[in-house]
């Protein structure tokens, strides 16, 4: 059974005593920079992947996870949560978290899939012009192949891309339930014996004040970048 607890394991303040370093470069490379792909499988992805296999060694008895509350991006039926995953250190800090992504529910979901299929055709419709010159056509079959995988896996499937890692949910509205089930939909996908532990949420204040310290250390630990940089970074992705 699933609960938010006071004081689970040996809790105690989680900004005092937590290095949220991966979890606020996540949210710093995925929403206040831009970044190719590649750049974030290595400063994102791979770091969080060693994150939950140590904790998977530590063999834990339930995943402790703290969520943002729900917000919508456009101000409708659409729904987003953020989730960190908190772990015991495994240096010297008391805890140590990483971001796990954004659970969306079914709106949001089919938004964020149709946004990413219309871009994808866009460039590559755009490459077509310019053929057959070779980068050119090289960019072409990168857009081409992103769009053809998107359209296949469909709006409920997890999409990692360069600016977030989105986890749909079948559901209307996102409670604690339901973003659970997001929580362990991606566990599944990346470390299936961490899906099955119990999961557990810190205290609601606690998570309200993570948020806070993870977003504003994110924002201004973020680089400044051109929009020619910007640019660059997105076009990088399919050379």
């Amino acid at each position: 059974m699933t609960a938010e607890t006071k004081n689970p394991g040996n809790q105690r303040g989680l900004i005092q005593n937590c290095d949220a370093t991966l979890s606020i470069e996540a949210r710093k490379i995925l929403r206040y920079e831009s970044h190719c792909f590649s750049d974030c499988a290595e400063l994102v992805w791979t770091p969080t992947q060693d994150f939950l296999s140590e904790l998977a060694e530590k063999q834990p008895k339930y995943i402790l996870c703290c969520k943002s509350k729900p917000f919508s991006p456009n101000h409708n039926e659409e729904e987003c949560v953020h989730v960190d995953i908190i772990a015991p250190g495994f240096r010297t800090p008391d805890f140590q978290s990483a971001y796990l992504g954004m659970v969306v529910n079914t709106k949001q979901a089919v938004a964020i899939w149709t946004k990413y299929a219309k871009n994808f055709l866009e460039k590559a419709t755009i490459c077509t012009d310019a053929l057959p010159e070779p980068k050119a056509r090289k960019l072409y079959d990168g857009y081409a192949e992103r769009l053809m995988k998107l359209l296949l896996s469909g709006p409920l499937a997890i999409i990692r891309e360069n600016i977030g890692c989105y986890i749909p949910v079948e559901t209307e509205r996102l409670s604690r339930r339901t973003v659970e089930r997001g929580i362990r939909k991606m566990l599944e996908t990346l470390l299936p014996s961490l899906a099955k532990l119990p999961i557990r949420w810190a205290q609601k204040d606690e998570q309200e004040a993570f948020e806070r310290f993870v977003e504003t250390e994110a924002k201004r630990q973020a680089k400044s970048q051109t929009e020619e940089e910007r640019q660059e970074a997105f076009r990088s992705d399919v050379e």
